[in-house]
């Protein structure tokens, strides 16, 4: 199952350095660099689907608060960010299955790491799924610090949510 979503919801995306609110958010860092050696990336990437960004081309999302630190984004700012254009799901569970796959000495072209990494990028559920979601642009909302109080963070992002939903709502049914 490809997921592809078509929406303007909000979400998290954790980074070390600050940029304030209106940036547009790209994949503008080495990924390869940092995350090429990583038994993840050689298997995702390998089996990638063209029809996908590439990893080193996306800006990585969640819609979990508690999911960034596991989604492996920086800590020391949060943001609030919608993304731009097609966003695509993916359970993180099947990511980490292939560098455990692939430490543990099955090759990039076997069977077993290419089923887990289609299943990455089919969007399929684990058991206990952590999803991150995948675009090539996201625009800052909000900026809130890494020692910022999470609940407060999740009302601002239900009170940016809603205010979209009735803007949404005055735009089709005006008076």
């Amino acid at each position: 199952m490809f997921v592809l979503i078509y929406m303007s919801k909000i979400f998290y995306h954790g980074s070390d350095d600050y940029l304030p609110p209106g940036t547009k958010l790209r994949n503008c860092v080495d990924y390869e660099g940092k995350w090429g050696t990583a038994g993840f990336y050689r298997g995702l990437e390998y089996h990638r689907p063209n029809k996908f960004t590439a990893h080193k081309d996306s800006v990585f999302l969640v819609k979990e608060l508690e999911d960034l630190e596991y989604a492996g984004g920086g800590e020391e700012y949060t943001f609030l960010v919608v993304p731009k254009g097609d966003v695509t799901k993916h359970d993180m569970y099947w990511s980490t299955k292939v560098t455990e796959l692939m430490d543990s000495g099955f090759c990039v072209e076997s069977d077993v790491v290419k089923e887990a990494a289609l299943k990455y990028w089919c969007g399929e559920a684990s058991e206990d799924p952590a999803w991150e979601y995948m675009c090539k642009e996201a625009i800052v909302l909000q900026v809130f610090d890494w020692d910022f109080d999470s609940s407060l963070i999740k009302d601002a992002r239900a009170d940016l949510e809603q205010k979209k939903i009735l803007r949404r709502e005055q735009t089709l049914c005006p008076s």
